[in-house]
């Protein structure tokens, strides 16, 4: 099954299909998580909305479902440690430790009045096992801990370097924060607190425009802003270089280019980052054209496609155009001679049938298309190797007064019921509504 697949029938009403589509999401990501660390978190990410939403679109009995899953996950040997030291202790990823865990305390301080929901005491549950483990870990009983089936990784963080991390993940937090706001004093927060290398005073380019194209939660009209200041050229230069466009044609190239940055209004700005982009671009691939000039006017004329074919304003007041006349608007542009003419054929096509959208335009599927495909491309780099750990093996890492990370224990049991399993024709198990009883115990 497509991942972005199960994604989308997490938002289904039909109990039956979310029930099996939990089931076989728990077996991928507890076989194949090592290998799937963006989607993982992606996944939890998801579960939290629905189980915290307050929409009237989204049952409880939806809610329930989804709340069990993250359990389910938890109680997986190991796994609430690999989500602390892989996301919360990531620089760019979310805190999905610490939010499951004030999810799971939000749910149990829920008011009780006619007896304590199912949800409370899921949530109960999940945070006694992480007591539990804490005291066996602290007591050393190793025969008390189940071990997980995957080997666990080596060279595991010290408790030094765990706080060193935390503590630059809060300063990024806060430059990140004042980038939005003015991007010269974010660079400034940053590289007074040693995030972006140099001397002090005077940060790394090269880690400014490192920044820039990973930190995900950067403004991109402001990272645009700031790449095309003319002070700021030799960040420029490093940001593009960032991308390895080798045998990318190059509307594909600059679809990439142009989801890293919103371009600024001004047309000399523009140029300015076309013509770097153009640079690079014509190197990587081997000079395919009869100079840099040339890609430049090609990438030019790609935006203008763009704009021509899916701006509203502009379709109104004219015909959009055709193959033949974008062809014909590149005639001889290639030093005295024309493109190759199936290129622009198939670059055409491919703008016609899918508009270069700058991200703060994506919206709706356009944008669930747009964050998977980042996704993917931030788990296909270096940053998607993931730590796993056994039970005990960060305790000897962290050594005493660490940070405390649960060790999974077998689950308190509470009634259920109200609640019965029924096996579908594939063998999956599918949750079943017992009545008014349901939700409460």
């Amino acid at each position: 099954m497509n991942i972005i697949f199960m994604y989308q029938l997490l938002g289904t009403d039909r109990l039956s299909i979310l029930a099996v589509n939990l089931q076989v999401s728990f077996l991928l990501f507890e076989s194949q998580r090592e290998h799937l660390k963006f989607q993982l978190e992606h996944y939890l990410i998801k579960l939290m909305e629905i189980v915290v939403s307050e929409s009237n679109r989204i049952s409880y009995e939806q809610r329930e479902l989804s709340l069990e899953a993250i359990v389910r996950l938890w109680r997986i040997p190991g796994l609430p440690a690999e989500l602390y030291l892989n996301y919360d202790c990531g620089l760019y990823s979310t805190n999905l430790y610490e939010e499951l865990m004030k999810m799971f305390s939000k749910n149990v301080s829920l008011p009780m009045t006619t007896g304590m929901h199912t949800m409370q005491l899921i949530s109960l549950d999940a945070i006694m096992m992480l007591i539990v483990g804490m005291e066996i870990r602290c007591k050393g009983c190793k025969e008390l801990c189940k071990p997980s089936r995957h080997e666990a990784s080596s060279n595991l963080p010290t408790r030094e370097d765990l706080l060193a991390i935390k503590a630059n993940k809060r300063w990024l937090a806060l430059g990140t924060e004042k980038f939005n706001e003015n991007p010269r004093e974010g660079i400034a927060k940053l590289t007074e607190h040693g995030l972006l290398g140099g001397t002090p005073g005077h940060s790394d380019p090269e880690k400014i425009a490192k920044l820039l194209r990973e930190n995900p939660g950067l403004d991109k009209k402001a990272i645009g802003e700031y790449i095309s200041k003319k002070e700021n050229k030799n960040i420029l230069n490093y940001f593009v270089h960032n991308f390895d466009l080798r045998n990318t044609r190059i509307d594909q190239a600059l679809r990439l280019y142009l989801e890293s940055f919103r371009l600024p209004g001004e047309a000399p700005l523009i140029s300015l980052l076309l013509e770097k982009f153009a640079e690079h671009w014509h190197d990587s691939n081997g000079r395919p054209f009869a100079s840099a000039d040339a890609a430049f006017t090609l990438a030019y004329a790609v935006i203008m496609l763009n704009v021509d074919q899916h701006n509203y304003n502009v379709k109104r007041q004219n015909n959009p155009m055709t193959a033949d006349e974008f062809k014909r608007n590149l005639k001889k542009v290639n030093g005295d001679t024309d493109f190759d003419q199936d290129m622009l054929d198939e670059i055409y096509t491919s703008i016609k049938g899918e508009e270069i959208v700058m991200p703060a335009e994506q919206t709706g599927l356009v944008k669930e298309n747009y964050l998977w495909k980042v996704l993917l491309r931030r788990g296909s780099g270096p940053e998607n190797t993931k730590t796993v750990t056994q039970p005990l093996d960060i305790l000897n890492s962290v050594q005493s007064g660490g940070v405390p990370v649960p060790v999974p224990l077998p689950t308190l049991m509470y009634n259920t019921e109200d609640r019965r399993t029924t096996a579908t024709s594939t063998g999956a198990a599918t949750a079943t509504v017992s009545g008014a009883k349901r939700g409460r115990v």
